[in-house]
């Protein structure tokens, strides 16, 4: 297709996340923020949670996102009197390479994909953060064993992990989990139900697009899946750790 698909079913989400603002402020409430921060987000989005942050924080952010209509969407709506700041880099996730050591915090939050696994993010984001930094992870988690085909997809050829497994994976070796954030079946209803909303809008407006035909299969097929498949296999959840200042392996 010539359309990006993700920027016509996402056109109606303020955030991005299975999850809602309510929990998404009490993940920021436990980033325990100070003022002179660095805050970097993998695959921000549209930034939601970053413009949340600088809009009460006096902190530096780096948003990057590899879509160019998004980037432009959330800088028209960084509050013009922010006390933060937010700088956006304009590629994808694999093509960019934080400098070691140089954030208080790393968020990657429903885009572990951008990278590859859920392990590979982790090891991805690590070497960005200052010892006794925060790693704030947002993802999906196996409700069922064995998963169907169409919901395993979603763990880009990594291990399906329960809750339990996940929490107890983020806290070992040198990681201390600090906060978990589950959401809903109704939070997960709500971020689906808007891409359909978009999807339907986005047809009734373009009836002659050379597209519509692959644009509504392709639609259709998520929505079915997140039926039949998705709302009893996956959860998704926030995660808050601590890289440890001193940890001993063994």
């Amino acid at each position: 297709m010539d359309i990006d698909f993700h920027d016509v079913v996402e056109r109606f989400h303020e955030h991005q996340n299975p999850t809602s603002q309510a929990k998404l402020d009490k993940l920021i409430t436990c980033l325990n923020l100070e003022p002179g921060q660095r805050i970097l987000d993998i695959g921000c989005g549209k930034a939601w949670l970053l413009r949340r942050i600088i809009a009460e924080h006096a902190v530096e952010a780096a948003g990057v996102e590899v879509r160019d209509y998004w980037i432009e969407e959330a800088q028209r709506q960084i509050p013009a009197d922010a006390p933060g700041s937010i700088e956006f880099v304009h590629k994808s996730a694999r093509d960019y390479a934080p400098e070691p050591e140089s954030f208080d915090v790393v968020m990657c939050i429903g885009a572990s994909f951008a990278i590859g696994t859920f392990d590979e993010m982790l090891d991805y984001l690590k070497p960005a953060v200052k010892p006794g930094g925060i790693i704030a992870v947002g993802d999906i988690y196996a409700k069922q064993d064995p998963m169907p085909e169409e919901s395993a997809v979603h763990f880009s050829g990594g291990k399906a992990r329960t809750l339990e497994q996940t929490a107890a994976f983020l806290n070992s070796g040198d990681l201390a989990l600090t906060t978990i954030i589950d959401s809903s079946l109704d939070d997960w209803d709500a971020y689906e139900s808007l891409h359909w909303h978009a999807a339907e809008a986005w047809m009734k407006q373009n009836p002659d697009h050379p597209d519509r035909d692959e644009f509504y299969a392709l639609s259709e097929q998520w929505k079915i899946n997140h039926i039949l498949y998705d709302r009893q296999s996956l959860g998704w959840a926030l995660y808050v750790c601590r890289l440890r200042e001193h940890y001993i392996a063994g």
